[in-house]
C-alpha cells in the first residue's frame, strides 16, 4: 500500500456524535444506574479521506447481545462469536460501511487491547477483510481514551488512536497529544483563559467561513487575531461602496468600481478603477495584520463548487455567514453527514405595513449532528432552492426585511459574529460547558436575549432516522448550481 495511504490512516481520527459516544460508554463500559451490564457489539462507520487524514464517521452501533452474539471464550474472557462478526462484515459490506468491533476495558485517559485481544485481530480479521471488502478494525475504549487496530485491504495495518466526539461541547482523545504551543506576549492574555492547551487547539484548527460580507468579514478578523491555524474563506463577490461600510478594513479604494465586473489583468483593471477589491483579498488582508500566522485559503466561487465541498468536509468547524438556500443547504448536510459542527448566524429588521421598524436582532444557530437542523427548521426549503438554482441570486440580493439591498447593520452584524466566533472559540477550545446547543436571538431595540430550542425532525432525510448522519462519501453530497 502507498506510504501517503498509510500516513493518512495515521493522521487521521474517528469522529462520533455526543449521542453515540454515550451510547458506546454506556453498552460497552455499562452503567450500573439504568442496570446495563458491560458488553460488546460493533460500530458501523462512514468515512471521508481529505488531505489532512482519513476520518472514520461514527454511524450506528449493534450491541450483540449477552450469552448468544457474546459470549465466554474458553480463557474466560467475553468474545464476539464467528456468526456475529461474520453477519456484521456481510452488512458493512452490502452498505459500503466499514464495522469496528467494540468492547470496552475501563480506565480513563488511556487504554489499548491485550495481546489475547491482538492475536484473535491477526486470526480473524483477514478474512473479514475478504467477506467485508474493504476495511476492518476493533475498537476499544476507556472513558476518556480510544484505541482502534484496522485492517485494511491489501494486507496493511494501521492503529487510530485520535477521537474526537461532536456535541454541544467537544472531547478530544489522542494518545499522542502534539507539544504544546506557549504563549508568547501576543497570546498571553488569551492563554489566561484558553490556556496552552487552548492555544494549541486553536492553532491546530481549520475553520470555513462561508460568506465574507458583513457578518462574516467580522469573524475572519477576530478568528485570525485568536490564531486559529487555517481558514478556508469561501465568497464570489467584490467590495462596492454600498457594502463598504460594513466591512472591517475595507477603504474607499477597495470600492472605487465594485459594481462592475471586467475580465482582464486584476492589477491593470484596479488602476483603472474599473473593478473593486475582492471580498476574499480583503480576508487575507486581515489574516495578515493579526500576524497570528493563519492560513488562509480563498476560494471565489460559490459554496456548490466541488472544491468548496470537501474544503468543507475537510474542516473542523464551519461559520454559516451566507444567506442563500444553497450554502444553508450545503452547511447543513456537511454538519450530519461528515460530523462537521456548524454556527449559522445572521440579522433581520422586520418592518410594519407603513414601513417603520417592527423589530431588529441577531440569532446564531448551531447545527449540531444530534441537535438542530436547518432543513428542520425551514431555513432553507426545495423551492426555493430551485429558484435559487435557475435565477443565480445569491445572499448579497436579499433585502434582509429592510426593502433594500445590502443595508447598512455593522453595529448588528457584530452581536451576530461575537456570538458566532464565541461558540467557535469555546468549543474548540473545550471550555464550552453547555448539554444543549440553543438558538440565541438578540433584541438590542429591547434589550432582550433569549434561546430558542433547536429543531430535529426524526423523519428528516437529513437528520432523521435513516438520514445521512455519519456516512461520508458513502452518500452522495452535491449542491446545484445557478445556471
Amino acid at each position: 500500500m502507498a506510504p501517503a495511504v498509510l500516513d493518512a490512516w495515521e493522521n487521521g481520527e474517528l469522529r462520533l456524535s455526543r449521542s453515540l459516544w454515550d451510547t458506546l460508554q454506556r453498552e460497552a463500559l455499562g452503567d450500573p444506574e439504568s442496570a446495563v451490564r458491560p458488553g460488546a457489539g460493533v460500530l458501523f462507520c462512514g468515512i471521508t479521506r481529505t488531505a489532512r487524514g482519513t476520518r472514520l464517521l461514527g454511524c450506528e452501533f449493534v450491541r450483540a447481545a449477552d450469552g448468544v452474539d457474546y459470549v465466554d471464550s474458553a480463557i474466560g474472557h467475553g468474545a464476539l462469536t464467528p456468526a456475529f462478526t461474520l453477519d456484521a462484515a456481510l452488512r458493512a459490506e452490502s452498505n459500503g460501511l466499514i464495522p469496528l468491533f467494540v468492547h470496552g476495558h475501563g480506565g480513563d485517559q488511556s487504554v489499548g487491547f491485550s495481546p489475547i485481544d491482538l492475536d484473535s485481530h491477526e486470526r480473524g480479521y483477514p478474512v473479514l477483510v475478504l467477506n467485508a471488502n474493504g476495511p476492518v478494525g476493533a475498537l476499544v475504549l476507556a472513558r476518556r481514551a480510544v484505541d482502534v487496530d484496522l485492517f485494511l485491504p491489501g494486507g496493511a495495518r494501521v492503529r487510530v488512536r485520535r477521537a474526537v466526539v461532536v456535541g454541544p461541547t467537544v472531547e478530544r482523545f489522542d494518545a499522542n497529544p502534539p507539544d504544546t504551543v506557549l504563549p508568547c506576549r501576543a497570546t498571553d492574555r488569551q492563554a489566561r483563559l484558553f490556556g496552552a492547551d487552548g492555544l494549541e487547539a486553536l492553532a491546530k484548527s481549520k475553520v470555513a467561513v462561508i460568506g465574507g460580507g458583513g457578518i462574516g468579514m467580522l469573524a475572519i478578523q477576530w478568528l485570525s487575531m485568536l490564531g486559529v491555524g487555517e481558514l478556508v474563506v469561501i465568497e464570489p463577490g467584490r467590495i462596492k461602496q454600498e457594502n463598504r461600510t460594513r466591512l472591517p478594513g475595507a477603504t474607499r479604494w477597495d470600492a472605487v468600481g465594485g459594481d462592475c465586473e471586467r475580465r482582464g489583468p486584476e492589477m491593470i483593471l484596479r488602476l483603472l478603477g474599473l473593478v473593486g477589491t475582492k471580498k476574499v483579498n480583503l480576508a487575507k488582508r486581515l489574516a495578515r495584520k493579526a500576524a497570528m500566522g493563519t492560513k488562509v485559503t480563498t476560494l471565489r466561487t460559490m459554496v456548490s463548487d466541488p472544491t468548496v465541498l470537501r474544503q468543507l468536509v475537510d474542516s473542523d468547524f464551519i461559520v454559516l455567514a451566507a444567506d442563500s438556500d444553497s450554502a444553508r443547504y450545503a452547511a447543513n448536510r456537511v454538519a450530519h453527514q461528515y460530523l462537521v459542527p456548524v454556527i449559522q448566524a445572521g440579522t433581520k429588521v422586520q418592518r410594519r405595513e407603513d414601513a417603520s421598524v417592527a423589530d431588529v436582532f441577531a440569532v446564531v444557530r448551531p447545527v449540531l449532528p444530534d441537535q438542530g437542523c436547518l432543513r428542520c427548521a425551514g431555513l432553507y426549503s426545495s423551492a426555493r432552492l430551485s429558484y435559487e438554482t435557475v435565477v443565480g441570486i445569491g445572499g448579497g440580493q436579499r433585502d434582509y426585511g429592510t426593502g433594500q439591498p445590502a443595508p447598512s447593520v455593522v453595529g448588528l452584524n457584530a452581536v451576530a459574529a461575537s456570538l458566532a466566533v464565541s461558540f467557535v472559540q469555546f468549543w474548540l477550545t473545550g471550555l464550552r460547558r453547555a448539554n444543549t446547543a440553543d438558538n440565541l436571538f438578540v433584541y438590542p431595540l429591547d434589550d432582550v436575549l433569549q434561546a430558542g430550542c433547536s429543531i430535529r425532525d426524526s423523519s428528516c432525510p437529513t437528520c432523521g432516522d435513516g438520514g445521512v448522519t455519519g456516512w461520508g462519501d458513502l452518500r452522495p453530497l452535491r449542491i446545484p448550481s445557478p445556471v
